[in-house]
């Protein structure tokens, strides 16, 4: 006879089965692919590494110097660093190394608490101790007061702010679940011997999700969204995967970053477990996927403005930021390169060759249907070079932009506008 108690576990499993039988959507994998194709060409990099395989001194030097200069260095260039052998040129990568986080970052070091807040898990990963055959593994998820006592102990008694959250994949770790504990993380508020402890930025270790539940934990101002693809070579992946699970399906996990992106959120974390495979095949894989979002899925602003000073230092950053950055240095070209290029927001100065040509290429724009849905926000000094009494403001007629800033525009501000206006 079938007590209440099995009932349970069979309607619980069934649940369970439904869950895991809707969570990938292909329609999701399919709008990024090339043809039938994904960007991973697992012979063409193989074949790569091996060509570079005994790279000339010299070369290396030269990419070394790009490398100085904080440039982007090509799949070619890193192919050739990959296969350095020699132990004095590896020093001097490493020095190089140490220059450019120098230059990029200063000595800034940024700190953050992992907080684990379940290991149940559907997958069957073979190298994961949290896998769902591991029966001597003793199951938890974090209560949403737990969660409030943890942030508690991290922002209030450690000091903590900044947590990566991680979460297993199962229907009771679900997309719902991560939204309420993210709004409980935020919340938390306590008080300190110097004023108050607060945790400012979530960072999210979960599975792959689909663009409407990324939609979700956006709006609630995740920070980073980590997924580790783990390999990106495709058979060992499936010898570490098994089909029957959702992580078994490569393409799902491959592409989970675009739709991140495509959601709107604003940073995304990658990475591999090394030791699955070659290592030089895994930081390759890593490069190809980063110029795959770069080229498919990155922001356009177009900067029509004058000054290329001005230009080089809001490029640099918006760079940092994944941003891809377009100029025009004059309106006529703007607004050329506006229709061509069809940017997700403009950022326009004033006082070019004219001293209101800024003005006259809003207004342009806004009556061409090709180009009037691109939101504008105008940076001008104008106010400040003619001792105005007054500033603008925009006005759907005379100026037909979502904002004007006053240069010189401070980074976090210009950034904030950005994210707020772009399409």
């Amino acid at each position: 006879m079938m007590t209440i108690e099995n009932n349970t576990v069979v309607k619980t499993r069934r649940d369970t089965g439904r869950w895991i039988s809707e969570r990938i959507k292909p329609e999701q994998i399919r709008k990024y692919l090339d043809g039938n194709n994904c960007f991973i060409n697992e012979h063409e990099i193989e074949q790569k590494l091996l060509s570079s395989r005994k790279p000339e001194p010299g070369k290396i030097k030269d990419i070394l110097q790009k490398s100085l200069q904080i440039e982007t260095l090509t799949s070619e260039e890193t192919e050739y660093l990959l296969n350095v052998s020699d132990r004095d040129i590896l020093e001097e990568m490493k020095q190089t190394a140490a220059q450019v986080k120098k230059k990029v970052y200063d000595n800034r070091i940024v700190t953050f608490a992992p907080l684990y807040l379940g290991n149940l898990c559907v997958n069957d990963c073979v190298y994961c101790g949290f896998r769902r055959s591991n029966k001597a593994a003793a199951r938890k998820k974090l209560s949403l007061q737990e969660v409030k006592s943890e942030t508690e102990i991290l922002a209030g008694q450690i000091g903590h702010k900044r947590l990566i959250v991680v979460y297993g994949e199962h229907p009771e770790t679900n997309a719902d679940y991560i939204a309420s504990t993210i709004q409980i993380i935020y919340a938390v508020k306590i008080k300190t011997r110097k004023g108050w402890g607060q945790i400012r930025r979530a960072n999210v270790n979960a599975a792959p999700m689909s663009i409407e539940e990324l939609k979700v934990l956006k709006d609630i101002g995740i920070g980073t969204f980590q997924v580790f693809q783990e390999t990106y070579h495709r058979q060992t992946y499936e010898k570490v995967h098994p089909s029957n699970t959702i992580k078994g399906n490569f393409h799902w996990r491959l592409y989970c970053m675009h739709r991140a992106m495509e959601a709107g959120v604003d940073d995304v974390g990658m990475g591999v477990l090394f030791g699955l495979y070659d290592w030089k095949f895994e930081v390759m894989g890593l490069l190809h996927h980063a110029i795959e979002l770069e080229k498919k899925m990155a922001k356009k602003v177009l900067m029509i403005d004058d000054d290329p000073e001005f230009i080089e230092a809001i490029t640099n950053v918006l760079d940092a930021k994944g941003y891809e950055i377009v100029s025009a240095s004059n309106g006529k070209d703007g607004v050329e390169k506006a229709k061509a290029e069809n940017p997700d927001i403009i950022l326009l100065d004033v006082m070019m060759t004219t001293e209101s040509e800024g003005f006259d290429v809003a207004r342009e724009m806004h009556k061409d249907e090709s180009a009037k849905n691109i939101p504008v926000i105008i940076l001008t000094g104008i106010r400040k070079a003619m001792s105005l009494p007054f500033g603008f403001e925009p006005d759907e007629t005379w100026l037909p932009v979502k904002q004007v800033l006053e240069k010189p525009v401070k980074p976090e501000v210009l950034l904030k506008a950005i994210e707020e206006n772009i399409r």
